[in-house]
């Protein structure tokens, strides 16, 4: 004959029910947070390199003015030639080139993707289409504006100078202003 303990230590199957439920809200809650951590690490890698291919659209211009100082040609030459308020829409062709060369061309259009290619091993964005092609594109908005601290000064005015890039339904603007200094 068998002795009937009272007070036998176990689980009911109530406790293990709730025991169960307490770790599978655990687990659920765990794969959640690595699902949006995920998402943003790559929101958040597109977001930087948007920032650096715009900065770098900002500083082939720079590059261009510079060139210009150095060779004894007028600061502008190769950047814009219209009258204040107008605009041109350019992309860089290869900022790898010498010397860096503005392109027109339409902001949005199929012409401003930007394009990964290795040159001597170090990736680079191009607007080549003989790379691989990103989710990026690149625009830059060359506008000559007045100076307001010596309006209707033609050698006074200066360039403002705003690289856009998109990427998805997302875009970054950097922006920078041009003047003749030297």
């Amino acid at each position: 004959m068998q002795k009937i303990h009272h007070g036998q230590s176990g689980f009911t199957l109530i406790e293990t029910l709730l025991a169960t439920a307490i770790l599978t809200i655990a687990i659920v809650g765990a794969l959640s947070l690595i699902t949006q951590s995920t998402t943003l690490t790559g929101s958040v890698r597109n977001e930087h390199i948007a920032a650096n291919l715009a900065q770098e659209g900002v500083e082939l211009v720079q590059n261009i003015r510079t060139t210009n100082w150095v060779i004894d040609q007028p600061w502008n030459t190769g950047l814009i030639d219209v009258t204040i308020g107008g605009t041109t829409d350019t992309f860089i062709t290869d900022p790898s080139a010498s010397p860096v060369v503005l392109t027109s061309a339409t902001c949005g259009s199929i012409t401003t993707n930007l394009f990964q290619k290795s040159t001597y091993g170090i990736p680079m964005y191009v607007h080549d289409d003989a790379g691989s092609a990103t989710i990026f594109s690149r625009c830059i908005t060359l506008t000559v504006m007045d100076n307001p601290d010596d309006p209707g000064n033609p050698q006074a005015n200066y360039i403002r100078v705003q690289s856009t890039v998109n990427w998805g339904t997302s875009q970054l603007t950097a922006e920078d202003h041009l003047y003749n200094w030297k």
